[in-house]
């Protein structure tokens, strides 16, 4: 019961469609706070007016919750209070009441709350699929932290609505800003606990390039630099109990001023011991000798280069098994290596070879796939460089940038198309517009007519064909492009890219922007053949944006042997050691992120979700667009 209130806010403003995207606790993280017991009997006096309400018989509710908001007592009373006012909004189905006006039978010290509440929900009804009109809304709060005093669960709730907002906005700063401030409405144990993890868990969505950065930024006591470091802190030593226990003993030293409980702490240790995996005897399942041996050398050799710094490499055996690329010859193996001991199994590369082993009864050890399963196995983890991947996350980057109306300019063949379908489920759900899609064929060089479609700029030629014919001569004629279109995105490789944003620019569309996947860069920096791209903005892999910002003492080699696609795939290979000893670690906590070469990464449904770093092409040369940190709040930047 307790946990009604918060539920059925947060149900309001968000819907009931399941967690976001934007890793959001589930509902028991969501405790209001209150020291105060309710018993069986409350619970029971609250039943009749919950049941009505719920069987949509909302004035028969209205009029039974009247009698038990006064009747009840605390806990119960807010609930009361609050399905109250949720019965009323369903009944006229446009607003609750007159705004922020208490009715009579309310008593006195319920009606700041009331206030407060009312506004809470009028604004996530108006402003459902609008974060950035919600924060501002509630920006300036219809009563104030004095004035519910006796009830501050209201403002905890208010904050963490607000978080959420900021969450959905990709403003991670100013959401774990508003956690914090939470954290002093909140005085139940468990919500506080519970409370310091979004923080920890909002930060760490930014890599630590970001947060180091911000660190330095940022004066001493600012309230968020230590929770800034603590991520740092824990990122930098997840795989080693001991010597996290002696960095975080070190932060608490630094930050004695941080509301962070030891219990929290103890409890980012205890996850360094309990939550990962050191396996002695690993298994690697590649096919070596097939159609994608040039694949499974570069993962073989990323595999390697992680290994060969593994400070326990001299305790751990590592063992290659090619699967040739054939199904009874993968499961074969898969069972060979664990007849011979292996703890741990890496791979197999062909997705048909993982879907047998997924199908069988093979799976005893952990098992990461470098390719996707359709049926995922709780000890079988999956990881995979999908183009479909890299469209969604474009079109989750040009929506958080708040574009509405896109254009598609894709390849004419199933990559393109499936391109479309990933991109398209992804903006169409949100509530986007595709206005058009046109798709090339790559082996030609002039894109004029798939471009044109895509502009519209045909039916503006027709137009003027049907006007020379009315006056019966020639006409003077400006092409004019289509005006609804704000972004494009397109996917080419390097040769086409290079040519597609040049004639985009002939066509009348040098103005807007242009979004991209990685095929478009080969690795490797060109800016003589890459000038045409310039503006383009793309996502890729740390591995190839940042090479000289890892500290892997094969990196130069590595970079001089292998180009463009093959360059991710040892990428990949890194990453898949590397997640190895924490792959529980993140399956536990979804909401929290390893920082690879390959982006950053988390798990859900068994599979790892790769975080893109971003690039736009000036002078020929892809320069990183950092991420976005808005100090400010919002409603402050626009109010300036």
């Amino acid at each position: 019961m307790r946990q009604l209130l918060v539920i059925f806010t947060l149900l309001m403003l968000y819907g009931c469609a399941g967690t976001p995207t934007s890793d959001l606790p589930d509902d028991s993280q969501l405790t209001p706070v209150t020291d105060e017991p309710e018993s069986s009997e409350q619970r029971n006096t609250l039943e009749p007016g919950i049941l009505l309400f719920e069987q949509g018989h909302y004035l028969q509710a209205i009029d039974q919750l009247k009698l038990d908001i006064n009747a009840s007592k605390t806990t119960s009373r807010r609930l009361a209070l609050y399905i109250y006012l949720k019965a009323a909004f369903k009944r006229t189905g446009t607003s609750i009441t007159e705004p922020y006006s208490a009715p009579d039978f309310i008593s006195s010290d319920y009606k700041p709350y009331h206030k407060l509440l009312i506004q809470l929900l009028e604004a996530g009804h108006l402003y459902t699929n609008d974060p950035k009109s919600l924060i501002i809304e509630l920006n300036s709060p219809a009563a104030s932290p004095a004035d519910v005093f006796d009830n501050p669960e209201i403002y905890s709730d208010y904050h963490q609505i607000r978080a959420q907002a900021y969450i959905k906005l990709e403003n991670y700063y100013q959401a774990a800003n508003e956690y914090l401030q939470r954290l002093y409405f909140l005085t139940n144990e468990e919500a506080l606990l519970a409370n310091q993890q979004l923080i920890w868990q909002t930060l760490a969505h930014y890599p630590l390039s970001t947060l180091k950065t911000l660190i330095n930024q940022h004066a001493q006591g600012h309230p968020l630099t230590s929770w800034m470091d603590l991520v740092v802190t824990t990122r930098s030593h997840i795989k080693n109990k001991l010597e996290l226990t002696r960095a975080a003993m070190q932060w608490q030293l630094k930050y004695p001023q941080n509301r962070a409980h030891q219990s929290f702490i103890d409890t980012l240790i205890s996850r360094s011991e309990t939550l990962t995996i050191s396996p002695k005897r690993i298994a690697v399942l590649l096919p070596m000798t097939s159609k994608y041996q040039k694949a499974a050398i570069a993962i073989r050799d990323g595999i390697l280069a992680a290994y060969y710094e593994d400070p326990q490499q001299s305790e751990i055996s590592l063992r290659f098994y090619d699967t040739y690329g054939d199904v009874t010859v993968g499961k074969n193996v898969y069972r060979q290596a664990i007849e011979e001991g292996a703890e741990f199994i890496l791979g197999p590369l062909d997705k048909d070879v993982a879907n047998a082993i997924l199908q069988s009864d093979l799976i005893q050890h952990p098992t990461l796939a470098l390719n996707l399963g359709d049926n995922p196995h709780d000890n079988f983890y999956m990881f995979s460089l999908l183009p479909e991947d890299e469209a969604i996350a474009a079109a989750e980057k040009a929506w958080s940038q708040g574009y509405l109306k896109t254009s598609l300019l894709l390849p004419d063949s199933s990559l393109g198309h499936r391109l479309a379908r990933s991109f398209k489920k992804f903006w169409l759900a949100k509530g986007g517009d595709v206005v058009s899609e046109a798709y090339y064929n790559a082996k030609k060089n002039d894109f004029a007519v798939p471009i044109k479609a895509m502009l519209d700029i045909d039916d503006s030629e027709k137009r003027r064909l049907l006007v020379q014919s009315i006056i019966g001569e020639k006409a003077e004629f400006t092409p004019r492009r289509r005006e609804d279109i704000e972004l494009i995105f397109i996917s080419a490789f390097p040769r086409q890219a290079r040519l597609i944003k040049p004639q985009l620019r002939f066509h009348q569309a040098s103005d807007l922007p242009v979004i991209a996947t990685s095929h478009l860069y080969t690795g490797s920096a060109d800016k003589d053949k890459d000038r045409d791209m310039n503006g383009i903005l793309f996502g890729d892999m740390p591995w190839l944006l940042t090479p000289n910002a890892n500290d892997y003492q094969a990196s130069t080699r590595l970079h001089e042997i292998y180009q463009g696609q093959l360059q991710r795939l040892v990428a990949m290979g890194l990453d898949a050691y590397e997640l190895i000893q924490i792959l529980p670690w993140l399956s536990e906590y979804p909401g929290e992120s390893y920082q690879g070469q390959s982006g950053l990464l988390n798990i859900r449904d068994q599979q790892i979700s790769r975080h893109l770093t971003w690039a736009q092409f000036r002078r020929g040369v892809p320069k990183l667009v950092r991420e976005r940190i808005d100090i400010e709040p919002l409603a402050q930047t626009v109010a300036n």
